[in-house]
Order: C-alpha cells, then sequence, then structure tokens
C-alpha cells in the first residue's frame, strides 16, 4: 500500500495540488519576515538600552518589548501555520485516506472513553485531545484509528504543578477475530529492561491482572503481558499472533501498547509527536515529505493484514 499511495501522489495528486505550494511559499516567506522584522526590532532595542547606560527602568522596558515581540511573532507564526495545516490536510492527507477508501475527519479524534477502556495505562489522565479521526472498512474489518494525546498533572512537596505526557501517538481499535471474555494487555516491557530479574517482580505487582509468561524469548523481550485469565491470554496470543506483534512493533519503530478487550484489540503506537502536521520549510512534492505521511497512513491501513485480523483461520 505504501508503493501505491506514492504512485498516487506523483502520478495524480501532486498536479492536482500545486496551489497547496504556492501556499505554502507564500505562508512561509511571511513567516520569515516576521522573524527579521522581530530580530532588527530586537537590535534597535538594544542599542537604545546600551545608549541608556543600563539604568534600571530601561531594563525593564526593553524586557517587556522583547517579551512583547517575541510573543507576537511567535502568534503570527502559529496562525500562518494552523491556517496552511487546514489545508494541508483537507487536500493532501484527505485525499490519500480517500484513496484507501476510508473517511476522514482532520479534527476529529477517537473519544477518551475508548482510550479508558483500552487501559493501557493504570494512572488516568486529566486533559485528552486528539485529531485526524480515520474509519472505514478494510478486507471487511471495521476500523478506526486517530492521533491522541493524554497528559496528567503532579504537584511536588512545595505545591509546583508539572505536566506529563501519558501517551502521544496512533490509537487503533478493529474487532478480534477469535471469540474471549476476560482483559489481557501486551504492554512494552521498560521494566524488564532496566531493572532486570528485579523488573519482572516489579511487573508482577501490577494491578490489571496476573503476569503471563510465554514461550517466545524475542516477544517476552520486547512486551510484557498482564491478564485476567491465563489461559485465555495464551489462546490469544499464539504463536503466531505474537510473531505478528512483534514484527508489527519493529516496523513501526516506536513502542507498542495493545490490549484485548471486549472482542477489541486496541493498538497504541507511541510516536510521542503528532502524525500529519506538515513542516513549512519542506516543499510539498519533495520526497522525504510524502514518503512520511504514505509510510503512517501504509502502516494504519495495514494493521488489518499484518495482524491477520479478517478471520479466525487468518488470526492462526
Amino acid at each position: 500500500m505504501y508503493g501505491a499511495l506514492l504512485d498516487y501522489f506523483y502520478t495524480t495528486l501532486k498536479e492536482e495540488i500545486s496551489f497547496l505550494e504556492t501556499q505554502r511559499l507564500e505562508a512561509y516567506a511571511r513567516v520569515k519576515s516576521s522573524r527579521v522584522y522581530w530580530a532588527l526590532g530586537a537590535g534597535l532595542l538594544f542599542l537604545v538600552f546600551v545608549n541608556t547606560l543600563f539604568k534600571e527602568e530601561h531594563l525593564f522596558a526593553l524586557f517587556f518589548a522583547l517579551t512583547l515581540g517575541s510573543a507576537g511573532c511567535m502568534l503570527h507564526e502559529k496562525h500562518l501555520t494552523r491556517t496552511f495545516c487546514g489545508l494541508f490536510k483537507e487536500h493532501l492527507i484527505g485525499r490519500m485516506v480517500e484513496y484507501l477508501g476510508l473517511s476522514y475527519a482532520p479534527q476529529g479524534h477517537m473519544s477518551p472513553h475508548m482510550f479508558r477502556q483500552a487501559a493501557f495505562f493504570t494512572r488516568d489522565f486529566d486533559t485528552y485531545g486528539g485529531d485526524d479521526l480515520v474509519k472505514g472498512n478494510i478486507a471487511g474489518v471495521e476500523v478506526t484509528w486517530s492521533d491522541v494525546k493524554a497528559t496528567y498533572t503532579t504537584k511536588n512537596t512545595k505545591g509546583k504543578s508539572t505536566r506529563h505526557t501519558l501517551f502521544e501517538g496512533f490509537f487503533f481499535m478493529a474487532p478480534f477475530p477469535r471469540l474471549f471474555h476476560k482483559k489481557t494487555w501486551v504492554l512494552p516491557d521498560v521494566a524488564q529492561k532496566i531493572l532486570g530479574d528485579f523488573g519482572t517482580l516489579v511487573q508482577g505487582l501490577d494491578r490489571r491482572g496476573a503476569l503471563v509468561k510465554l514461550d517466545n524469548p524475542n516477544f517476552e523481550r520486547a512486551f510484557v503481558v498482564f491478564s485476567e485469565d491465563q489461559i485465555e491470554a495464551r489462546y490469544l496470543l499464539s504463536p503466531v499472533i505474537m510473531e505478528r506483534l512483534l514484527a508489527l512493533k519493529n516496523h513501526a519503530k516506536t513502542p507498542l501498547h495493545v490490549s484485548f478487550i471486549a472482542g477489541h484489540i486496541f493498538l497504541g503506537f507511541s510516536y510521542g509527536k503528532p502524525s500529519f502536521e506538515p513542516a513549512l520549510s519542506q516543499p510539498l512534492g519533495a520526497f522525504k515529505t510524502v514518503e512520511k505521511h504514505a509510510q503512517m497512513l501504509a502502516l494504519m491501513y495495514g494493521t488489518v493484514e499484518a495482524l491477520g485480523l479478517k478471520s479466525p483461520h487468518e488470526a492462526g
């Protein structure tokens, strides 16, 4: 599918959306002009400051002016980027998703209820958002995915708040072809890598369920498995499924969270950044730009085939 998306872009889409490149160049030129004007203004203010013999009241005025100018420059750049991003998603990402036979809502995202249902984390989040919602049928399987970002806040002993990212990346959901009744989680094996044998003890304290040990050394090194039912977990994680999840994780080149809950498989690809945001400085027709977005779409679209979700027989 990756090759097909590239062919579609270069044979059809590139010419049809050529106006976007003009929009990008105009927006980028305005951003650069804004930065130049701000730099010149900052330089003039500094010269004025130097000539006032470093008087305290002038120091405050200089600081205020530089702060105000910096904020204005950033807001202007953010506005230009947001405006271009809307056009980019509508005419480039939207058309690519349409080519795949799926629906696309640039400002939509999977609900916080779905993310909580997947239960990748024992900690809850206090802010949640996302974009780039994709839905549709792939080889008879109803799939949904979007970019999501969930964060939480902690306070230290002095009451200072710090915001942390719990998850940022693609969140994917599809029906799983094997019947099951209990919950099973397949998560990145961070504790084992860092703490060794002590990490196994720490993992055993997870309150989601019992730690499940499986007969696949490569899988065990990459993931840790918890389940409410050991037998059902081994039924779900057949040798074929373990190999497929491992291959998917290696192909995605990012930490992968998986859960089997309520007849569905949930996947969290933890990229740590937005997936379909354009860069004003990069030409739309550049291979690097097109490759990035085609790879992301092909990865998510290909998950159905990669995990053999089309039928119980194919699921192994």
